[in-house]
């Protein structure tokens, strides 16, 4: 019993012509992540009868589906567009939900997501991203106004402000980003008042 691995379907007549045949009746295949592989057996008798049978050929697939637009454990306060991507994809769900491979997590709002990708073969991927009102950003400087503004609330403003900037606002919503802009121009203002 010999065998042959092939990354491509064989003719008959070709695979009479492989000279390359491995010699053990037991025998393993290292699974590497996207490879595709058709095995060959050639089996020979004390008579010199020759017979050959072969896999319907297999594609290993080690590797986990692919999240992206978000990470792992992360906050966010706005808007975020997710992308689960494999090429064995089996489901994906959102909160115990099930949904397409691109999917959007609703901003300014307190909750938690799990995202939950599992592919064909049994990989699973799992994000849990908690998302955050942008008030829990901003409350830190809602009741100072130009008028009560003091010089001791400058290092809080500029933390607002250090935080708002931070954000990736690049898929928030309309709303979302007034949200972010009002606080952006209140911080700039008050820290305009703080200098005056």
């Amino acid at each position: 019993v010999m065998y042959f691995k092939s990354d491509k379907a064989l003719s008959e007549t070709e695979i009479r012509t492989v000279t390359d045949w491995t010699d053990k009746s037991d025998f393993s295949i290292e699974a590497k992540d996207a490879d595709r592989v058709i095995v060959y057996v050639r089996i020979e008798d004390n008579a010199g009868n020759i017979a050959y049978i072969s896999s319907d050929g297999m594609t290993f697939d080690t590797t986990a589906p692919a999240v992206t637009g978000v990470e792992n454990g992360r906050t966010y306060y706005v808007t975020k567009k997710v992308t689960v991507d494999d090429g064995n994809l089996e489901s994906v769900t959102l909160n115990g939900d099930p949904v397409e491979g691109e999917f959007t997590l609703a901003g300014d709002t307190d909750m938690t997501y799990v995202i939950r990708a599992v592919d064909k073969v049994g990989n699973v991927t799992e994000y849990t991203v908690h998302m955050k009102p942008i008030s829990s950003v901003t409350d830190a400087i809602r009741d100072i106004t130009a008028d009560n503004v003091k010089s001791d609330d400058a290092g809080t403003i500029s933390s607002v402000e250090r935080q708002i900037l931070e954000i990736d606002s690049s898929e928030a919503t309309d709303d979302e980003q007034k949200k972010l802009n009002d606080a952006a121009e209140k911080c700039e203002a008050l820290k305009d008042r703080i200098a005056e």
